[in-house]
């Protein structure tokens, strides 16, 4: 009939990979990677697989655990040769948080990326703000993943939050 139309909804599938667009006369600075071992604890594989991609990929060693207690077996077994811990918050088991009250018992000095998609809680706040914890949220992508891993092996005192 005429005036009546038709609706089309168009549902895209969400992207895992970054898409560039090129900008006038403006060059990002180029990802930088590292030769540290970054161990990524998360309870969902595909982060596990694509995290560990992107950071190998730049580099890094990466050894991954599914939950917080493969992750304090695997820092008990090579105490003094992960760099970094990029960790998720809410796991099955033993969480984020109480991974890294574990790992601070073991390796004080630690350095711990708090990777996650929900709101911290206000101690880990604080703990961010005073620059004893860093956090990324997610969904990462690979600029971001990689800023926030140098800047907290670089500047372990200063949060890389966005």
């Amino acid at each position: 009939k005429v005036g009546n139309g038709t609706t089309f909804r168009i549902y895209l599938p969400v992207l895992d990979a970054v898409c560039v667009q090129e900008g006038e006369g403006e060059t990002a600075p180029a990802p930088v990677g590292g030769t540290e071992t970054i161990l990524l604890v998360d309870d969902e594989s595909h982060i596990r697989d694509l995290g560990s991609r992107i950071l190998s990929h730049f580099g890094y060693e990466v050894l991954t655990a599914p939950d917080g207690e493969s992750a304090l077996s695997t820092i008990r077994n090579r105490l003094d040769s992960v760099d970094l811990c990029v960790v998720d918050l809410i796991m099955p088991g033993m969480g984020g948080m109480r991974f890294v009250d574990e790992l601070r018992k073991i390796r004080p000095e630690a350095k711990v990326l708090i990777s996650s998609g929900q709101v911290v809680e206000d101690t880990m706040k604080r703990d961010i703000e005073n620059g004893k914890l860093a956090f990324v949220k997610k969904p990462w992508d690979v600029d971001e993943i990689l800023q926030a891993v140098r800047n907290v092996l670089e500047h372990p005192s200063s949060s890389a939050a966005r």
